[in-house]
Protein backbone atom coordinates (compact mmCIF):
# COMPACT_ATOMS: atom_id res chain seq x y z
CA UNK A 1 0.00 0.00 0.00
CA UNK A 2 1.52 3.62 -0.55
CA UNK A 3 -0.02 6.94 0.77
CA UNK A 4 -0.41 9.68 -1.12
CA UNK A 5 -1.29 13.23 0.63
CA UNK A 6 -2.35 15.91 -1.74
CA UNK A 7 -4.38 18.90 -0.25
CA UNK A 8 -5.90 22.50 -2.01
CA UNK A 9 -2.23 23.90 -1.18
CA UNK A 10 -0.62 21.98 -4.14
CA UNK A 11 -1.25 22.88 -7.53
CA UNK A 12 -3.97 21.22 -9.49
CA UNK A 13 -1.63 20.18 -12.29
CA UNK A 14 0.62 18.84 -9.40
CA UNK A 15 -2.21 16.91 -7.77
CA UNK A 16 -3.12 15.26 -10.75
CA UNK A 17 0.63 13.85 -11.29
CA UNK A 18 -0.41 11.50 -8.15
CA UNK A 19 -3.59 10.50 -9.61
CA UNK A 20 -2.65 7.72 -12.11
CA UNK A 21 -2.85 4.12 -11.29
CA UNK A 22 -4.55 4.92 -8.13
CA UNK A 23 -7.16 2.04 -6.90
CA UNK A 24 -9.14 4.14 -4.29
CA UNK A 25 -8.90 7.74 -2.54
CA UNK A 26 -9.62 8.62 0.66
CA UNK A 27 -11.50 12.16 0.68
CA UNK A 28 -10.63 13.49 4.01
CA UNK A 29 -12.34 16.71 5.53
CA UNK A 30 -12.04 17.90 9.03
CA UNK A 31 -14.87 17.57 11.42
CA UNK A 32 -14.42 21.27 12.98
CA UNK A 33 -14.32 23.28 9.54
CA UNK A 34 -17.54 23.18 7.48
CA UNK A 35 -15.54 24.49 4.67
CA UNK A 36 -13.35 21.76 4.04
CA UNK A 37 -16.59 19.43 3.95
CA UNK A 38 -18.27 21.81 1.21
CA UNK A 39 -14.48 21.37 -0.50
CA UNK A 40 -15.13 17.60 -0.97
CA UNK A 41 -18.13 18.70 -3.42
CA UNK A 42 -16.87 21.49 -4.90
CA UNK A 43 -12.90 20.71 -5.31
CA UNK A 44 -12.28 17.29 -4.90
CA UNK A 45 -14.94 15.04 -6.23
CA UNK A 46 -14.80 16.56 -9.57
CA UNK A 47 -11.28 16.62 -9.52
CA UNK A 48 -11.20 12.71 -9.07
CA UNK A 49 -13.85 12.12 -11.37
CA UNK A 50 -11.89 14.28 -14.03
CA UNK A 51 -8.53 12.22 -14.00
CA UNK A 52 -9.75 9.03 -12.63
CA UNK A 53 -14.04 9.13 -13.07
CA UNK A 54 -13.97 4.97 -12.50
CA UNK A 55 -12.00 4.71 -9.21
CA UNK A 56 -13.12 4.27 -6.21
CA UNK A 57 -13.41 6.91 -3.05
CA UNK A 58 -14.25 7.17 0.68
CA UNK A 59 -15.22 9.83 3.01
CA UNK A 60 -13.36 10.43 5.96
CA UNK A 61 -13.73 13.09 8.66
CA UNK A 62 -10.78 14.06 11.04
CA UNK A 63 -10.81 15.57 14.28
CA UNK A 64 -13.64 13.46 15.59
CA UNK A 65 -12.58 14.26 19.20
CA UNK A 66 -12.18 17.74 18.64
CA UNK A 67 -15.61 18.04 17.22
CA UNK A 68 -17.01 15.73 20.25
CA UNK A 69 -15.07 18.27 22.76
CA UNK A 70 -16.26 20.92 21.26
CA UNK A 71 -18.91 22.01 23.97
CA UNK A 72 -16.44 21.96 26.12
CA UNK A 73 -13.88 24.22 24.49
CA UNK A 74 -16.31 26.74 22.53
CA UNK A 75 -14.51 29.60 23.17
CA UNK A 76 -11.25 28.21 22.11
CA UNK A 77 -11.99 26.47 19.32
CA UNK A 78 -14.22 29.10 18.02
CA UNK A 79 -11.56 31.36 18.54
CA UNK A 80 -9.05 29.44 15.94
CA UNK A 81 -12.26 29.79 13.44
CA UNK A 82 -13.61 26.09 14.48
CA UNK A 83 -17.21 25.10 14.49
CA UNK A 84 -18.09 21.65 14.70
CA UNK A 85 -19.70 19.85 10.86
CA UNK A 86 -22.51 16.74 12.64
CA UNK A 87 -21.99 13.51 11.80
CA UNK A 88 -25.09 13.61 9.77
CA UNK A 89 -23.98 16.13 7.86
CA UNK A 90 -20.84 14.04 6.68
CA UNK A 91 -23.56 11.04 5.90
CA UNK A 92 -25.41 13.46 3.82
CA UNK A 93 -22.38 14.55 1.94
CA UNK A 94 -21.35 10.79 1.19
CA UNK A 95 -24.85 10.18 -0.34
CA UNK A 96 -24.69 13.71 -2.46
CA UNK A 97 -20.68 12.51 -3.53
CA UNK A 98 -21.61 9.01 -3.51
CA UNK A 99 -18.75 7.91 -1.56
CA UNK A 100 -18.88 4.65 -0.83
CA UNK A 101 -18.51 4.70 3.05
CA UNK A 102 -18.18 7.33 5.71
CA UNK A 103 -15.97 6.78 8.97
CA UNK A 104 -15.08 9.90 11.48
CA UNK A 105 -11.96 9.34 13.04
CA UNK A 106 -9.23 10.98 15.50
CA UNK A 107 -5.52 10.69 14.85
CA UNK A 108 -5.28 12.33 18.25
CA UNK A 109 -6.44 9.55 19.83
CA UNK A 110 -6.42 6.92 17.51
CA UNK A 111 -9.77 6.52 17.23
CA UNK A 112 -11.56 4.80 14.30
CA UNK A 113 -8.07 5.15 12.11
CA UNK A 114 -7.68 1.48 11.33
CA UNK A 115 -11.81 1.60 10.02
CA UNK A 116 -10.32 4.71 7.36
CA UNK A 117 -7.65 1.84 5.82
CA UNK A 118 -9.88 -1.23 6.02
CA UNK A 119 -12.59 0.01 4.51
CA UNK A 120 -10.34 1.91 2.07
CA UNK A 121 -9.06 -1.86 1.11
CA UNK A 122 -12.38 -3.48 1.19
CA UNK A 123 -13.05 -0.87 -1.99
CA UNK A 124 -10.20 -2.33 -3.80
CA UNK A 125 -10.36 -5.99 -2.89
CA UNK A 126 -14.32 -6.23 -2.76
CA UNK A 127 -15.91 -3.71 -5.23
CA UNK A 128 -19.07 -2.96 -5.29
CA UNK A 129 -20.39 -3.50 -8.44
CA UNK A 130 -22.95 -0.84 -9.93
CA UNK A 131 -26.15 -1.76 -9.60
CA UNK A 132 -27.58 -2.11 -13.39
CA UNK A 133 -31.27 -0.62 -13.67
CA UNK A 134 -32.61 -2.94 -15.60
CA UNK A 135 -34.99 -2.03 -18.66
CA UNK A 136 -38.23 -1.29 -18.08
CA UNK A 137 -40.77 -4.28 -19.02
CA UNK A 138 -43.55 -3.44 -21.44
CA UNK A 139 -46.78 -3.48 -19.20
CA UNK A 140 -48.30 -6.88 -20.24
CA UNK A 141 -51.92 -6.12 -21.69
CA UNK A 142 -55.09 -8.37 -21.84
CA UNK A 143 -57.68 -8.39 -23.71
CA UNK A 144 -60.72 -10.62 -23.51
CA UNK A 145 -62.97 -11.05 -25.71
CA UNK A 146 -66.36 -12.53 -24.98
CA UNK A 147 -67.31 -15.34 -27.25
CA UNK A 148 -69.62 -15.23 -29.42
CA UNK A 149 -72.48 -17.62 -28.50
Amino acid sequence: MQLWKVDGNDPKQLRSLSYPQTDVFIIVFSLVNPQSLENVEQIWVPEIKENCPNTAYILAGSRSKNRDEFPQHEDEFSAKGWSPVSKEKGIEMMKKVKALDYIEFSVENNKQVDQVFESAMRCVIHPKKEKKEKPEKPKKRFFWQKSKK
